[in-house]
């Protein structure tokens, strides 16, 4: 396959966004040759196209998941919002904004551990099959 269809280029593009995300999340922007002047409003309209990058990606892939009921995709779903909230929750704990602290976690135990709409592997075979 080619393009974004190859698994190997999905995976690659993955892992650098994880990395870059970690090196911002631990350092922040400023270790990048922005000028200061504009850093923060830079800072901004990246958060802000990140957000609705995820926000597509949840909608679209979401959709395809309680559409078809499909338990392995909704595990995938569950794990990369787990792993988003719980460090967006930690970040702001560590740095005082205690108001994203408190919903981000909510948020992390209603929507990702007990999301009752998605569908869920509930029997021993079924979590064998998927790896769980």
């Amino acid at each position: 396959m080619r393009g974004l269809r190859s698994p190997v280029l999905i995976t690659a593009l993955a892992v650098i966004l994880m990395l870059w995300g970690g090196l911002f999340a631990f350092f922040g922007l400023g270790v990048l040759p922005v000028d200061r002047a504009v850093l923060q409003q830079w800072e901004t309209a990246l958060y802000g196209a990140i957000m609705i990058g995820w926000g597509a990606t949840l909608l679209l892939v979401g959709r395809i998941a309680w559409t078809r009921r499909d338990p392995s995709l909704a595990r995938a779903l569950r794990i990369g919002l787990g792993v988003w909230l719980a460090i967006e929750a930690a970040f702001s704990a560590r740095l005082g904004v205690w108001f994203n602290a408190e919903s981000t976690s909510r948020c992390l135990h209603s929507l990702v551990w007990r999301s009752p709409g998605l569908p869920k592997a509930t029997t021993r075979d079924e979590r064998m099959k998927l790896g769980v």
